[in-house]
């Protein structure tokens, strides 16, 4: 919801592309299109979450 990623947090999906066995490197390049509108579902706490998250595009390396 405030767009913070949390320690044991797993992503669910990334601009609702399903991440079920997604490599890291395609999660990745999902990550780096988005154009500064990311959306992702994480489950925390045996719960799923809708996260926003901020415009990354200056701290993507």
């Amino acid at each position: 919801r405030d767009g913070n990623i949390q320690e044991g947090d797993v992503v669910l999906k990334i601009n609702g592309t399903v991440t079920e066995n997604m490599s890291l490197t395609d999660a990745k390049t999902l990550i780096e299109r988005s154009k500064g509108k990311l959306k992702m579902v994480v489950q925390r706490d045996e719960r799923a979450t809708l996260l926003n998250v901020p415009d990354l595009s200056d701290s993507i390396h």
